[in-house]
């Protein structure tokens, strides 16, 4: 069958609207929730989120759906979608849920689910995801949902994981590298870990306020970043180079667009 809720990269719109509308998320947590218990007979889910202003919004009705059927959440906070697939696999979540709308404007958003593989469900469970969700919304939301608290240990523990996975013995001592984080999920993680490495970080789009979230920086404006790396005399392997970092993937963007002046 068709699906109506879940594209190739999970249930994306602009919130308050179908299909991110109070209702359908509701019902979203609620299928998850349900759907995990009849598989695994456990549903203890993993909640992240990049820095839309919608996120934490998005969380409480996700989580409040998931409470109905008795599944029980950890929030991670603002945190990478890699993060969260890297934490549902290293741990004893069931399921995780990241609401992120990638590299869009922060009008949009998103929700992707990620089985305990850390990978997306195939088609045929988001198929009867979509079902369970249809029946479902048209249900009341809960009253007065509350804010989720972040448990910091969890973003602790991410980045213990990507120190681990550096080249034991490397260094990166007298590089200079210009980090350009988006103003999105990256901000704090993506200077901590290059810092704690040994790197110069010269850290752009890290003042996220909901709303600048891939304004005029990240992955599809790299002008600002090429400049920096020039101006900064930034090192990396020997080449000039920045890195953007989002939500989704870490990129590394070189300034040969930029006039090449002598270091």
């Amino acid at each position: 069958m068709a699906k109506e809720f879940f594209g190739t990269d999970g249930i994306r719109g602009v919130p308050g609207t179908p299909p991110l509308d109070d209702a359908t998320l509701y019902a979203t947590g609620r299928s998850l929730g349900a759907y995990l218990k009849r598989e695994h007979g456990a549903a203890h889910v993993l909640i992240g989120m990049d820095t839309r202003e919608s996120g934490p919004h998005i969380a409480s009705l996700l989580a409040g759906g998931l409470a109905q059927v008795g599944a029980t959440v950890a929030f991670a906070g603002v945190i990478t979608t890699p993060g969260v697939a890297c934490l549902v696999r290293q741990n004893d979540f069931q399921a995780g849920v990241v609401i992120s709308a990638s590299h869009n404007p922060f009008q949009d958003n998103g929700v992707k689910l990620f089985s305990h593989a850390g990978m997306k469900f195939p088609d045929t469970v988001e198929e009867e995801l979509e079902l369970d969700i249809l029946k479902h919304r048209g249900e009341a939301v809960a009253k007065n949902l509350s804010r989720l608290a972040a448990d910091e240990s969890l973003d602790a523990e991410y980045l213990a994981f990507l120190r681990k996975r550096f080249i034991p013995g490397a260094k990166l001592a007298d590089f200079r590298i210009v980090l350009d984080c988006a103003n999105g999920a990256a901000y704090k993680l993506g200077p901590e870990l290059f810092r704690s490495l040994g790197a110069d970080v010269v850290a752009m789009g890290v003042s996220p306020d909901g709303r600048n979230i891939n304004a005029g920086c990240g992955s599809l404006h790299l002008e600002g970043l090429q400049k920096r790396v020039v101006a900064e005399k930034a090192r990396l392997w020997r080449k000039r180079r920045g890195l953007v970092w989002h939500s989704m993937v870490m990129r590394t963007a070189r300034s040969s667009s930029v006039k090449r002046e002598k270091l």
